[in-house]
């Protein structure tokens, strides 16, 4: 195999693929699985619990 390095803007390419791989996966998994909508129903639970009371 050649010895070649990366590019500064292909190493820089790859992480933001990286990173936009996991935030689209975590959000396509919190918005359209069983799983993510279970978390979300705990979330707004959780949520409600913490917030002040009004008299």
């Amino acid at each position: 195999m050649a010895k070649t390095r990366l590019t500064v803007l292909s190493k820089l390419l790859i992480t933001l693929s990286i990173l936009a791989g996991v935030f689209f996966g975590g959000r396509y998994l919190l918005n359209n699985t069983e799983f993510g909508q279970t978390i979300m129903e705990k979330t707004e639970e959780v949520k409600a619990a913490n917030q002040p009371q009004e008299d």
